[in-house]
């Protein structure tokens, strides 16, 4: 779900870019896409964060933890 939204943040950036680029929109747009889409890119390095965490917690909780443990 976090891989989409970046995605699609990406996707509008790219569209806003070429919209601004042919002046037909201002740079606060432009501004405001490079926000979204860097916003996008965080909550998705937020998520694999967390995801790996929760996976270290539970191995953790359950004793299965080695050397092996990626």
């Amino acid at each position: 779900m976090a891989q989409t939204a970046e995605d699609q943040a990406e996707e509008g950036l790219r569209i806003v870019k070429n919209r601004y680029n042919s002046g037909l929109l201002t740079i606060v747009g432009l501004l405001d896409a490079e926000e979204a889409n860097q916003q996008a890119h965080t909550s998705y390095f937020k998520a694999l964060h967390d995801y790996k965490v929760a996976r270290i917690d539970l191995a953790l909780a359950s004793g299965t933890i080695d050397t092996d443990f990626h």
